[in-house]
């Protein structure tokens, strides 16, 4: 499960050089905030320059300014809105718009959803006409203690979006956002999570994404799952940027392809298929997967810190990439995996004192690292 990477900022805040700095940090999206029905062409063009997408944010005048008007009737908007996608922009975004007006601005272009700062389901009452939405933000502020309610918020919402995936709106750093174990532990109960949309410029600079508790939380986002370089909600996600290995592993009823790209990432897909699913993950080395009884997917890489990672997919979602146990790689070198049983994993690997060290997942556990005897010279 990788993720997409959003950051939201006022219009004032987005030229050629914010859009530059965030493009470098691994952003594919940037979420545009507007008071009018402007088309706001320069911010467009800075953004598409830099390979990003763009979204309009248009909540404050299509429904602040209509009075918090569910039932607004948007369609005098429309040559607003036909200006607005003829400019660039890819989707249009807001909150508390009503069956009438989704349909009005989903005529034009993909509208995203969401919902709002207190927690209340977009998708429970009046606003359970949504399913042509393209996208699901659940909520706008996190706490720890309110993780149950977002959690039941999540699943309504996979039950009636379209094309669910979660976007984490990190407004205001609150506890559950600084606590990124905490975090963590939310983003996998939720499943699904394929958006982060870094809230962070629609009161100050954009570029504050950079500063803290911002960067942790983008660090910490990108070693654990990465940084996927397709938007999520769409259909054909695009292949690796270039394919440098590619291992095929097979069960007693299919096979799945992994490749590894020139950006590092592990990309899979089912073995004959068209369509690459991105994975994640920044990679010294080329993957070594396997597979297992009931779908079971393991794949595994060196990362920059020269450890040994994971990734697994039970239930045909993957959970991102962890530290194997804490195993030590010499550079130039792949792991290798195996199984004796057909349940239990044994993994090789070269470490950076060059002998060779195995481990054993036994039961759901790591055994502990064993050193060989033998010792590999270059």
């Amino acid at each position: 499960m990788a993720i997409w990477l959003e950051v939201g900022g006022s219009a004032s805040s987005i030229n050629d050089a914010s859009c530059q700095r965030l493009a470098a940090l691994g952003a594919r999206g940037v979420h545009c905030v507007v008071p009018d029905m402007g088309t706001y062409q320069a911010q467009i063009n800075s953004i598409k320059k830099y390979g990003m997408v763009g979204t309009l944010d248009i909540e404050v005048p299509l429904w602040v300014n209509t009075g918090f008007n569910v039932n607004a009737d948007l369609s005098p908007y429309l040559p607003q809105l036909k200006a607005q996608a003829a400019a660039g922009w890819s989707y249009f975004a807001a909150e508390g718009i009503g069956r009438a007006g989704v349909a009005t601005i989903g005529s034009v272009k993909p509208y995203i959803n969401y919902g709002d700062e207190n927690g209340a389901n977009m998708y429970a009452g009046q606003y359970n006409h949504a399913p042509n939405a393209h996208f699901a933000n659940l909520l706008e502020s996190y706490h720890k203690d309110a993780v149950p309610a977002y959690l039941q918020s999540a699943a309504a919402a996979k039950a009636n979006c379209k094309n669910f995936g979660l976007t984490l709106m990190m407004y205001n750093p609150s506890d559950l956002e600084q606590d990124t174990t905490a975090l963590i532990n939310y983003i996998n109960q939720v499943g699904g999570v394929q958006d982060v949309l870094m809230w962070t410029g629609v009161v100050t600079d954009i570029l504050s994404v950079f500063n803290q508790p911002w960067a942790n939380i983008v660090s910490t986002l990108k070693t654990k799952y990465g940084f996927r370089t397709d938007a999520p909600w769409t259909t054909t996600p695009v292949p690796p940027p270039a394919v440098t290995f590619k291992e095929i592993v097979m069960t007693q009823n299919c096979a799945d392809e992994f490749a590894w790209g020139s950006d590092g990432a592990v990309y899979h897909k089912p073995y004959g298929g068209s369509t690459w699913e991105p994975l994640g993950g920044i990679l010294t080395s080329a993957p070594a997967a396997i597979a297992r009884p009931g779908g079971l997917l393991d794949v595994f890489g060196r990362g920059t810190n020269s450890v040994l990672y994971r990734n697994s997919q039970v239930g045909g979602h993957w959970g991102g990439w962890n530290s194997a146990s804490g195993g030590l790689l010499y550079e130039g070198t792949k792991p290798t995996v195996g199984s004796r049983d057909g349940v239990n994993l044994e993994v090789l690997v070269i470490g950076t004192d060059k002998a060779v060290w195995r481990n054993k997942f036994v039961g759901n556990i790591w055994l502990g690292w064993v050193r060989e005897d033998t010792l590999i010279r270059k």
